[in-house]
């Protein structure tokens, strides 16, 4: 099985690279035939302290299979220790201690292919989506379907495990089988939104996402879409953006 990846990320308008908080996993494809590939899209919470480091956190974690969707609280563990000896090692005020012990919270988006039976399996917590695509038509939108099912307390996993509790029980997954030159894109959750407006409104979001080839048409992509405005709202919300796009063969 070998598989093409490309990643496209921005962060909020207005916003540096380094306030970017959410995280993709892997940075690129294997250069070799495989038989299985884990990738993901994590996107940090932003009112909580250092998401962007969680998600990142979160997302390479199940790539490198430490995080199991039927295990999850027990692989978190490592991913929590981490986190938490990160933001101890830096200096911090003292009015962030308190930020620190609330834990950073993300949602995540799981997905893995493999060569044998063609078959694939996601998980997910939170709002982040995988579509699965060929040619025009979408197979597949998980774990959301409707642009009207995005809202602003979606459940998300927390770097503190007394956070949790709910989570465990809450944890999404499906599976299905791909043909060569399907695409899979996963995205967060502005861009998710954004493709499922597209959708209901039989406009071309495949295409669009198609169109896309460099990092340059993808700013110039999204910055368009948040500056266009529809019966007062913007076509996508200005949240941190990111697309990872596999084609399998």
């Amino acid at each position: 099985m070998k598989v093409i990846l490309e990643a496209f990320f921005l962060p909020k308008a207005g916003n540096s690279l380094e306030e970017y908080e959410d995280a993709y996993c892997p940075p690129g494809a294997p250069s070799d035939d495989v038989a299985s590939l884990r990738i993901a899209v994590a996107d940090g919470a932003t009112e909580t302290s250092f998401s962007g480091l969680w998600a990142n956190l979160l997302a390479r974690g199940y790539c490198e299979r430490t995080i199991n969707p039927d295990a999850l609280e027990v692989g978190l563990r490592g991913c929590q220790a981490d986190w938490k000896q990160s933001v101890q090692d830096k200096p911090l005020p003292w009015y962030a201690e308190q930020k620190i012990a609330d834990g950073a919270f993300a949602a995540i988006v799981g997905l893995e292919l493999f060569h044998e039976n063609r078959n694939w399996i996601a998980f997910a917590v939170g709002d982040c989506c995988v579509f699965q695509t060929r040619e025009d038509s979408i197979l597949a939108s998980f774990p959301l379907d409707a642009a009207e099912q995005f809202d602003n307390r979606p459940l998300l996993v927390s770097s503190v495990a007394g956070n949790n509790r709910s989570v465990f029980g809450a944890i999404k997954t499906t599976s299905g089988v791909w043909e060569s030159g399907d695409t899979f894109y996963l995205m967060s959750d502005a861009l998710a939104a954004w493709f499922l407006k597209g959708v209901e409104k039989t406009a071309d979001p495949i295409g669009w996402l198609k169109a896309i080839s460099t990092q340059e048409l993808f700013a110039d992509f999204v910055s368009r879409q948040r500056a266009d405005v529809v019966d007062g709202q913007p076509l996508m919300r200005n949240d941190d953006v990111t697309l990872l796009a596999c084609t399998v063969t």
